[in-house]
């Protein structure tokens, strides 16, 4: 317990104060973790979910508050990451908790406890940590009255009553990215991933990986399909393009006037090798500018749902502005909640997509008109959203 604090620097005169007590305590308690003692140490942690920038609460009845997992030890215990371990598993039932970025201190308040039946007004000497999970939809009440909740760390500063919470939020803030910055990082880790795994996920002939339950002989009729319904020679952006099979050159092959855009290095090189006759063009789509009412049909396939969810919905705006009235845009998008960050093809990957209803209103309000869609199934258990809508 001393190396906790010998390697901790209080961050103001308040915290300073704090730790000399908890150190006298320290130095005069035979169990400075005894419950019934005036003065006592507690330990809690911060559960944060890296890949979304965000932070998990837990509402506490007794104070009417959202607050941090963590608690008393248990006769016996003495280590405080060990006691806001057990605690927050046992909160929030997600097993894969760890120290994040380290298991070292991130704040020290001594909090007073106002008394309540059978039990005095006492004092808190809490020690807090930082814990990481990989699975926040996991995360599970541990009783009815105590729900918990993933927050984004500036919303969990503005909904918490307890001034000594939002000063640890408050330093959380610095490790966590915010929400630019999140959505960066996780289309650069997409980026690099693709670069990684190009061939391994697209072979020169469009065969997909042998792991893969993408089936991309279907691209010919999603391309038909859309085709029939455009004028000869129709300008057509491929969002997402990959290396250009199967879908770009199935586009430029019934002569469509197609722009491919992506931004992994290694994909725009190979399309470019591929697709001759297509123009290519290495830019991340959601920077991308293109001339207004411009362009017959968009199109993407398996793309935007590598797409945060805030750029997903702002892309959707701007794809609308690029096509000309009554111009289509068919995708791929997700058919139920998910999000995450796992390994694919050997590179980590992300993918971020809502439910079918959600994108479908998304599109309207976008003004994007759904036409129709189509479940398009993966697998025994998965699957994804097929969706043409025409520009209002």
């Amino acid at each position: 317990m001393p190396d906790f604090l010998d390697r901790y620097q209080p961050q103001s005169e308040t915290e300073a104060a704090d730790v000399q007590r908890i150190r006298a305590l320290l130095r005069t308690a035979a169990d400075p973790w005894l419950r019934s003692a005036p003065l006592h140490l507690t330990a809690s942690a911060l559960i944060v979910h890296p890949e979304s920038g965000t932070v998990l609460l837990r509402w506490h009845q007794r104070l009417r508050a959202w607050l941090q997992v963590g608690g008393h030890g248990d006769p016996g215990e003495s280590d405080p990451l060990a006691i806001a371990l057990r605690e927050a598993r046992e909160e929030t039932g997600l097993a894969d908790l760890v120290p994040w970025p380290d298991g070292e201190l991130r704040h020290v308040v001594i909090v007073p406890v106002p008394a309540a039946v059978g039990e005095p007004a006492h004092e808190h000497a809490d020690l807090r940590f930082v814990l990481r999970t990989a699975d926040r939809h996991s995360a599970r009440a541990e009783a009815p009255d105590a729900p918990v909740r993933w927050l984004a760390v500036d919303e969990a500063r503005r909904i918490t009553a307890q001034d000594n919470l939002a000063e640890t939020l408050t330093r959380l803030r610095r490790l966590v990215p915010g929400p630019d910055q999140l959505r960066a990082s996780q289309r650069d880790l997409v980026r690099r991933g693709y670069d990684a795994i190009s061939l391994a996920y697209r072979a020169d002939d469009g065969r997909a990986a042998s792991s893969s339950a993408e089936d991309p002989s279907r691209y010919a009729g999603w391309v038909a399909e859309l085709a029939g319904q455009l004028p000869g020679r129709a300008r057509v952006v491929d969002l997402g393009c990959g290396a250009g099979v199967p879908a770009t050159r199935e586009l430029a092959d019934r002569g469509l006037r197609v722009l491919g855009v992506d931004f992994s290095a290694v994909q725009i090189r190979r399309a470019q090798r591929l697709v001759p006759a297509a123009s290519l063009v290495r830019a991340d789509m959601t920077a991308l500018r293109l001339q207004p009412a411009g362009v017959d049909a968009v199109v993407s396939f398996y793309a935007l749902i590598h797409l945060p969810l805030d750029d997903q919905r702002m892309l959707f705006t701007r794809i609308r502005s690029w096509l000309r009235p009554g111009g289509l845009f068919l995708a791929i998008v997700g058919a139920g909640r998910w999000t995450g960050t796992e390994p694919y093809l050997g590179a980590d990957m992300f993918w971020d997509h809502e439910d079918t209803a959600t994108y479908l209103r998304w599109f309207g309000e976008a003004g994007l008109s759904p036409v129709w869609h189509r479940y398009i199934p993966e697998g025994d258990q998965s699957g994804h959203s097929l969706i043409l809508a025409r520009a209002g």
